[in-house]
C-alpha cells in the first residue's frame, strides 16, 4: 500500500504492479496539488499546452482586457485543467475559456455553480446552476469574475467535462 509520503511516480509504479491502471487519473488529480501553479499571461489570446497547463492549477490574473484561454484538443481521456481567479476584486474584464477547435467537434459538457455576487451588502446572494448544451458548446464566458474555480476533464478526445463555481454579477454563458 502506498504511503502518504510516497512520490507520484512511486504510487503509480505500485498501482501498475497491482494491476490498478484505472487509478492513474485519480493519482494525477491528487498529485496536481503538489505541482506549482502556472500564472496565465494577461494577453488577449493564449493557447494553452498539455505540457505546461494540464494537471496543474492555472491562475487567471487581474486582466487589462478580456482574455481568451484556448484549451488544446484532448489527446486522451483523463487530461485535466483547473483554473482559479487570483484578483483582489471583481475584474472589469471578461475571461473566456474555449476549445482550440471552432467547428463544434470538441465541446464542453457539464455545469457550473453560479454565485450572484451583488456589491449591495443588503442584497441576498443567490446560487444557481448554469449548464452547457452538452453537444456543441465550445466556449465559456465568465463576465467580470469575482471568483473562478473551474475544472475541465477530458472524457474522450472530443468531450471536455466541466464543473466548478463562478461568482459574478452576471451568469457565465456557454456558447458554440
Amino acid at each position: 500500500m502506498p504511503k502518504g509520503t510516497s512520490t507520484r511516480g512511486a504510487i503509480r509504479n505500485e498501482l501498475h504492479r497491482s494491476q490498478a491502471n484505472y487509478m492513474n487519473n485519480a493519482v494525477d488529480s491528487m498529485a496536481m496539488l503538489e505541482q506549482p501553479p502556472v500564472v496565465l499571461a494577461d494577453t488577449a489570446a493564449t493557447t494553452l499546452t498539455i505540457a505546461t497547463h494540464s494537471g496543474v492549477t492555472s491562475i487567471v490574473p487581474d486582466q487589462s482586457q478580456t482574455n481568451t484561454y484556448s484549451i488544446p484538443t484532448p489527446t486522451a481521456a483523463g487530461q485535466h485543467y483547473h483554473f482559479i481567479y487570483a484578483g483582489a476584486v471583481a475584474d472589469a474584464s471578461n475571461v473566456i475559456f474555449r476549445t482550440v477547435t471552432t467547428d463544434n467537434s470538441v465541446y464542453f459538457k457539464g455545469c457550473l455553480g453560479f454565485i450572484i455576487a451583488d456589491p449591495d451588502a443588503s442584497a441576498t446572494n443567490a446560487q444557481i446552476t448554469v449548464y452547457s448544451d452538452g453537444d456543441s458548446a465550445e466556449m465559456l464566458t465568465v463576465t467580470t469574475p469575482g471568483m473562478i474555480d473551474v475544472h475541465f476533464l477530458s472524457t474522450s478526445t472530443t468531450v471536455w467535462y466541466v464543473w466548478g463555481t463562478v461568482a459574478s454579477a452576471t451568469a457565465p454563458a456557454f456558447a458554440d
